[in-house]
């Protein structure tokens, strides 16, 4: 099956360009989503988001083909997160990055939604419920889904279904135009019998939140008790469909063998 990954980080062992494409080369992933290193922690400064944007186009041109590069915002910058998604969107970014310096639902990231439904790029929403208690202005299930009934022609991706699957699924199912990614290293039993049973099968995309665990993220859809229609859809073809047509690839090579990647990645 086709393997697009639309969650993948180019920082810790990915930062090198080379070593994250040995690594999608040995997975049998043919393309990813790249969301930038997140360089200055929660908050951070203009030039720290512009580093962060740079490193993500610099792997684009180094691998014409295969990574969808994100941009990456932080909305307390208003005029500067609008002209960096301006030149982001100029230079063949395929959607943009909300992470945790606001609540995804602030005011200040209206016009960037507003930019990215003109352009039909996705958006992508860190969401993440812990049990333990949320970073300041972590966003929530409850928060996306707010952003997102606000916005009903914008398309959101509500990244790791929230932290806690079941209150994120419960969330956002009457949402039409919310997608869920299961990325990152907690994989629990059912998490996709649930998402597809409630959202239906085009409204769920594959991510391992790279560099964590790919085999953990990937074996969790292959052993799930779905369709191989639904699969495949998971593995590539739903967020294929989510990107903005320019961007779109018509034809994505079949995978002939099955992925080898044996040791620590």
């Amino acid at each position: 099956m086709k393997i697009i990954d639309a969650h993948l980080h180019n920082w810790n062992e990915y930062a090198d360009v080379n070593r994250m494409l040995r690594c999608m080369d040995r997975c049998g992933v043919e393309r990813g989503a790249l969301l930038g290193p997140l360089i200055g922690g929660a908050c951070p400064a203009t030039e720290e988001v512009d580093a962060s944007n740079s490193r993500t186009l610099e792997f684009m041109r180094a691998a014409p083909g295969r990574f969808f590069g994100f941009c990456y915002v932080n909305p307390r910058h208003p005029e500067h997160a609008r002209e960096s998604f301006r030149r982001c969107a100029e230079d063949g970014f395929a959607g943009l990055k909300l992470w945790v310096a606001t609540f995804c639902d602030d005011p200040r990231v209206f016009p960037l939604v507003e930019m990215a439904i003109e352009r039909q790029t996705p958006i992508l929403v860190h969401t993440w419920l812990k049990a333990t208690g949320n970073l300041e202005f972590e966003s929530a299930p409850e928060h996306a889904a707010r952003l997102a009934s606000r916005y009903p022609d914008g398309k959101f991706i509500m990244a790791h279904i929230g932290g806690d699957f079941e209150i994120g699924i419960k969330t956002i199912r009457h949402l039409s135009n919310v997608w869920v990614d299961y990325a990152g290293t907690p994989n629990e039993w059912g998490v996709y019998e649930m998402a597809v049973s409630e959202l239906g099968e085009d409204r769920v995309v594959f991510g391992s939140d790279g560099p964590a665990n790919f085999w953990c993220n990937y074996g969790r859809v292959l052993e799930s008790d779905i369709s191989e229609a639904a699969r495949e859809k998971i593995l590539a073809l739903n967020f294929i469909r989510l990107l903005p047509d320019p961007l779109r690839p018509r034809e994505v090579s079949p995978q002939t063998d099955p992925p080898v990647c044996g040791g620590r990645r």
